[in-house]
């Protein structure tokens, strides 16, 4: 298992964007068996099926959250996403406000608190380019 310093912070913001889903939504099935990436490196469900009453308005949402959060996919897989995704992390921080579905379904303090911590590293990293950036990152892998 690979093990590095932002797992659990990882672990915690993925626990916690299912618990607030969740709540949320009166009952969720499985309607299909869940799909592992194939990978030496990454580990993980790739894709999960699932059906609410709520399904069609959270469709959208489950669409921002992939655009969102690519970086924790496999960027080599299909994706069914309808629109391109932001262009850098300040524009994708911009979008996440201003989805009010994802923002209702994940819930207000929880994005908050992520556009927040995300802010500051765009400040942090505005004048990092090319290695000075890449070491910057390095750390967080």
């Amino acid at each position: 298992m690979h093990v590095y310093l932002g797992m659990w912070l990882a672990k915690l913001e993925v626990r916690l964007v299912f618990q607030e889903i969740a709540k949320r939504l009166r009952s969720i099935e499985q309607m299909a068996s869940h799909a592992y990436v194939r990978s030496n490196f990454v580990g993980g469900i790739k894709s999960y099926q699932f059906a609410s009453p709520k399904i069609e308005e959270l469709k959208m949402a489950r669409q921002r959250l992939r655009l969102l959060f690519c970086d924790h996919l496999n960027i080599f897989e299909h994706s069914s996403a309808t629109s391109a995704a932001p262009d850098n992390l300040a524009q994708a921080l911009d979008e996440l406000e201003a989805d009010k579905v994802l923002v209702g379904a994940v819930g207000s303090m929880l994005v908050d608190n992520h556009v927040f911590m995300k802010r500051a590293e765009v400040e942090k990293t505005a004048k990092l380019e090319g290695e000075s950036l890449r070491d910057f990152y390095i750390n967080y892998i």
